[in-house]
């Protein structure tokens, strides 16, 4: 198995490189799929969860990249089931925002979603 160890990071500090090349990027991929408010907090998250199982990464199963989206579009389906059951109230307390706001961003949500499946209203 090849590992960041034996790769491009091999310490915390090289670790950066990684981030700074890919952090954009997934911030974005997260922020087209949930509020946009979010995609920093779950691409943090998402370099977090990268930086501490850097040893399992395996170079033979793909690159860094697909690795990364892999993490990210996990931590997305989570962030959707956490919230999947939640009232109005409750999304706007846990996101600690109005609850017209919270029913307007799900409303965004909602939209972009109906929009990529392509199904009409």
């Amino acid at each position: 198995m090849t590992t960041f160890l034996d790769g491009e990071v091999a310490d915390p500090e090289r670790f950066a490189v990684l981030f700074d090349a890919h952090d954009e990027e997934i911030r974005r991929y997260i922020g087209r799929r949930l509020d946009p408010d979010v995609a920093e907090d779950l691409a943090a998250e998402t370099f977090l969860i990268a930086f501490r199982r850097r040893d399992s990464f395996d170079a033979a199963k793909g690159g860094i990249r697909p690795w990364l989206y892999g993490v990210a579009t996990k931590l997305i389906g989570r962030h959707r089931r956490a919230y999947g059951e939640l009232t109005y109230d409750e999304v706007a307390a846990a996101l600690g925002v109005a609850y017209g706001t919270a029913a307007s961003r799900l409303s965004r949500a909602r939209t972009k979603l109906r929009d990529a499946l392509g199904v009409e209203v």
